[in-house]
């Protein structure tokens, strides 16, 4: 019964963010005849970018959901450049300094962990997540990893918050473990990944 109830809830309010999507595209696509291209992105933020957001690293470990929202994200994106439906999103994203949703998504998650090893979240959140033990593995220990949690189910594990936010962690800090992310401010740390996604 309640299991039910929340499965509707949750698909009626995802069917009303597309609607608002919808809606917020169309907008775009009148208004950019009368406005210049920096007022244009402003307008983006206002009415599209604001309800795309919205409680987007809920939802937004779930593939599914993020794939419908993306195709609406790229969509408005052409619509600011005047682009055809058929032209590459990924291009007009980076001329426009924007980040795609599920770039957006991951910074985040990586927040999330960084804010999670600062001691920064909520009482209730705090302590959860761990850099590597030097004693069981000296490599992740080196790349600054996060210890990776033990999941068996799929919703509640591998596609929780928590495990999404270490997964990103250890991604980008393999790649970048020099820069010791976790001793920089979080201004400094934001910044670097937005340049890394």
């Amino acid at each position: 019964g309640i299991y039910i109830d929340c499965y509707i809830n949750w698909k009626t309010h995802l069917n009303e963010v597309s609607s608002r999507l919808y809606r917020a595209n169309g907008m775009l696509c009148k208004i950019r005849h009368y406005v210049n291209f920096q007022t244009l992105k402003m307008i983006y933020f206002g009415i599209f970018s604001s309800i795309l957001m919205y409680g987007s690293q809920i939802w937004g470990q779930q593939n599914d959901v993020v794939k419908t929202f993306q195709i609406l994200q790229n969509k408005a994106i052409r619509i600011i450049n005047f682009q055809p439906p058929r032209t590459s999103a990924t291009p007009l994203f980076k001329t426009c300094g924007i980040l795609k949703l599920t770039d957006d998504i991951n910074l985040q998650n990586f927040l999330f962990a960084y804010d999670s090893l600062n001691n920064s979240l909520p009482s209730s959140l705090s302590g959860q997540m761990f850099l590597v033990d030097t004693n069981h593995n000296l490599r992740n220990e080196t790349y600054l990893q996060l210890n990776r949690p033990r999941s068996n189910t799929i919703t509640y594990g591998s596609k929780s918050i928590k495990s999404k936010s270490v997964d990103i962690w250890n991604f980008i800090n393999k790649l970048s473990f020099k820069d010791k992310l976790h001793e920089k401010s979080r201004v400094v740390c934001k910044n670097f990944v937005v340049k890394f996604l």
